[in-house]
């Protein structure tokens, strides 16, 4: 294989590997952020500054751990679902695809 064919070829992987890291930093986060809810104190928290948060910021008002966890984890569902149907349903561009030995072009 020539050498500049192999260039694109690891630009290419390299590419990919974009991705796919993009892909597991997401996935990451969102564990993250559910272990923090579930296991940790991170519903006690949110429950306590989210009324701050808001367009008309509340001091005394201040929401359960349980809604804080099902507002979350129902965010987070909704994130994972979609980013899992948009990979699936969106087609990758023939020009953004990696070249494979035999294919012309």
């Amino acid at each position: 294989m020539p050498a500049i064919f192999r260039f694109f070829w690891l630009l290419c992987a390299v590419f990919m590997s974009v991705n796919i890291v993009t892909s597991l930093v997401f996935v990451a986060s969102w564990v993250s952020l559910l272990f923090w809810i579930w296991r940790g104190r991170g519903a006690e928290f949110l429950g306590r500054v989210g009324p701050a948060l808001t367009s008309h910021p509340s001091s005394d008002r201040t929401y359960s751990p349980g809604l804080v966890r099902a507002f979350i984890t129902m965010l987070v569902v909704i994130s994972a679902v979609g980013a899992g149907v948009a990979w699936r349903s969106m087609p990758v561009s023939p020009d953004m695809a990696c070249a494979t030995v035999g294919s012309s072009g």
